[in-house]
């Protein structure tokens, strides 16, 4: 039998006396395993044997690897990921505000809020307690491991179940300000990452429940005898229902632009056919120009003592056409400028579109589903809004080579009276009519349906003011204190001293197994029922400890200075 056989193999012995034990190490494992022979004689050529194998012990090998804490590594590699990707996230320069977001800028504050709610509740409740916990394990290990060791009643004192005011008076103050600086870094984050986002304006398209005013018709509300066409064409209106480009002029339905005060800048687009007209202005030589006969409505204005004269015509086939000259004493008139207009009705779709949030909305283009075009009638014309329009042409022709008034070309000016004409033109009641479908995408029967107005609504896109989400400076700056803290979670990883001290129960009964009862029991008189602090003077050291008998070591708290095992098993 060897010597310092372990104790519990001594039932063994007592109930197979004749059994030889041995115990073997393993030299890989460190574990060990018992053997017990028993030689049983038999029948001649007959012998038996039987091997009981004992349970192995239970090890941890010390190493810088082996004892890292995994989760809180993941933790930390999710949190700076996920505050980089946020960082990412942001549009243009990060030295710049507001900081636009590139995914997600339609998403709603809650959203976004309960999304880095996760983030942050990584942070607080999983990665800060154990970055604390980390913290102390290293720091008492390293006090513990070196030279001068550490007070037994310092040490109990210092742990965090110890009562508050135990660890103020008696225990050590740099463990507790780390614990009280986790405490305000978790409630601080836990409240002011709500304030991460705000609403901002993102390019989208949204319906709007379109308040529109058909061609010809007055402004809504309005009570006087001047249509929308005619007073954005002199000036008085939004100047929304009228566009000249390119030799064409469009009269079409107006919006009054309060019902979008949302879009900051971009296209406004009727869902649903509406009505307008399009002229398209020719100049001829005016040596082929011949009106005699034709059916006039004149304008006369005196400028600077000269009859400025236009005349508004028929022509035979129907066309619009005018002329601007001067009218001598025998009540001639010699053109410097004429044009014929040509016509056409149509049903389609309008746009609208503006440059920025302080420019005025400009019928920009249509979009044609059906059309006629329908001769020009001046007798019905006189007598319906002729008499309406005549001082406006008038006032325009007065201010003829008046730099006061801002001088326009003869041609400029003459399209302008003729725009007079256009923009009271009446609407025939024959009006072609097209399958009302929608135009956009955005139009859908399901983005229109519980609008007021169907057939009037509009489709916005653009720059829609409060739509979106945004992240905010003080967001900015929360990820970027996010990374930090990652940053400095993996400085506390690479510190040398290993974690070799928690505050288990169990670890402490095992440390304190063979500490001198005498020396410690003085420490803790007064603390059986949670209160009071540890006493006394005894300074402890840790240190690896060599299970006699066994290939493995196990660490405990003693009075005499030593060294931990490092790569070696523990038990």
């Amino acid at each position: 039998m060897q010597e310092n056989i372990d104790p519990k193999l001594e039932a063994w012995e007592a109930l197979l006396s004749d059994t030889q034990m041995l115990v073997t190490p393993e030299p890989k494992s460190q574990t060990y395993s018992i053997e017990i022979q028993k030689k049983i004689d038999s029948k001649p050529g007959g012998q038996k044997s039987m091997f009981l194998e004992g349970k192995p012990g239970s090890t941890t090998r010390i190493s810088y690897f082996g004892m890292l804490d995994w989760i809180s590594i993941s933790a930390t590699t999710l949190l700076i990921l996920s505050a980089v990707l946020m960082i990412a996230n942001v549009e243009g320069s990060w030295s710049t505000y507001p900081y636009p977001l590139h995914i997600g800028g339609q998403l709603s504050i809650s959203s976004w809020t309960a999304i880095i709610g996760v983030e942050f509740s990584l942070f607080g409740t999983i990665l800060l307690p154990r970055l604390k916990a980390l913290f102390a394990s290293k720091y008492l290990t390293k006090k513990l491991t070196s030279g001068a060791g550490l007070k037994l009643s310092t040490l109990l004192n210092a742990q965090e179940s110890a009562p508050l005011d135990t660890q103020v008076r008696y225990g050590i103050k740099r463990l507790l300000a780390i614990r009280v600086m986790v405490i305000v870094v978790a409630l601080t984050f836990s409240i002011s990452y709500k304030f991460s986002f705000e609403m901002a304006a993102i390019q989208a398209t949204v319906m709007i429940d379109g308040d529109t005013v058909d061609i010809g018709q007055l402004p809504q509300g309005g009570d006087g005898e001047f249509s929308t066409n005619l007073l954005d064409v002199i000036g008085f209106g939004d100047e929304t229902s009228v566009v000249f480009a390119n030799g064409t002029f469009i009269v079409g339905p107006a919006f009054n632009m309060s019902s979008v005060n949302s879009l900051l800048a971009g296209n406004i687009t009727t869902c649903y056919p509406q009505p307008y007209h399009r002229s398209i202005y020719t100049s001829p030589d005016l040596k082929t120009v011949d009106t005699v006969g034709d059916e006039r409505y004149r304008i006369i204005a005196l400028n600077n003592n000269v009859n400025g004269t236009a005349d508004i015509l028929q022509s035979p086939n129907g066309s619009l056409q005018a002329g601007l000259g001067t009218q001598d004493s025998n009540g001639d008139v010699s053109y410097t400028d004429f044009v014929v207009v040509d016509t056409t009705f149509c049903i389609g779709y309008v746009s609208w579109s503006n440059v920025n949030q302080y420019s005025n909305y400009r019928l920009q283009s249509v979009q044609d589903m059906n059309c006629t075009t329908l001769p020009f009638d001046l007798t019905a014309w006189n007598n319906s809004v002729g008499t309406i329009t005549m001082g406006f042409m008038q006032v325009a022709l007065s201010g003829r080579g008046d730099p006061t008034l801002g001088v326009l070309d003869e041609a400029t000016l003459l399209q302008f009276i003729v725009a007079h004409v256009l923009a009271t033109l009446p609407c025939p009641d024959d009006f072609p009519v097209v399958q009302q479908t929608p135009y956009l995408e955005a139009c859908s029967a399901s983005s229109t349906a519980g609008h007021t107005n169907a057939d009037h609504t509009l489709a916005a896109t653009g720059l829609i003011a409060n739509f979106g989400t945004q992240m905010t400076l003080f967001g900015f700056v929360l990820q970027i204190l996010l990374v930090c803290a990652g940053l400095a979670a993996i400085g506390l990883f690479s510190w040398s001293p290993l974690p070799l001290l928690g505050e288990w129960p169990a670890q402490w009964l095992s440390l304190l197994n063979e500490f001198d009862k005498g020396g410690m029991g003085k420490s803790l008189e007064g603390t059986s029922v949670g209160g009071n602090a540890a006493t006394g003077q005894t300074t402890v050291f840790l240190s690896s400890e060599r299970v006699e008998g066994v290939g493995t070591f196990h660490l405990v708290l003693s009075t005499e200075s030593g060294k931990v095992g490092v790569g070696r098993d523990h038990i």
